[in-house]
């Protein structure tokens, strides 16, 4: 994926889904927002693979009736074969 409009669709979607996953406190659709050995980066630590992933987001979520994620647009880095994007996000 290597055209810009194409990985910044994709990236989009990506995080469109990431977001209402933690809206609908869907863990299973949140870990299946990364890769099966992805990592998510958050508050210092790192959980590794979906099912740690799946693991950690239903444990935090679990404490809260509603999460509204808030998503800047993302910062996209497309070449080689590959795409990867990050963003800000408000919660």
């Amino acid at each position: 994926m290597t055209d810009f409009a194409t990985a910044h669709a994709g990236i989009s979607d990506l995080f469109s889904r990431y977001a209402e996953a933690v809206w609908r406190k869907d863990h299973e659709a949140f870990a299946n927002c990364f890769t099966e050995d992805g990592e998510w980066r958050i508050g210092g630590g790192i959980r590794r693979g979906r099912a740690e992933i799946a693991a950690q987001i239903k444990f935090v979520m679990d404490r809260y009736t509603r999460v509204l994620v808030t998503l800047r647009l993302p910062i996209l880095e497309v070449g080689n074969g590959t795409a990867t994007g990050r963003a800000l996000l408000s919660v």
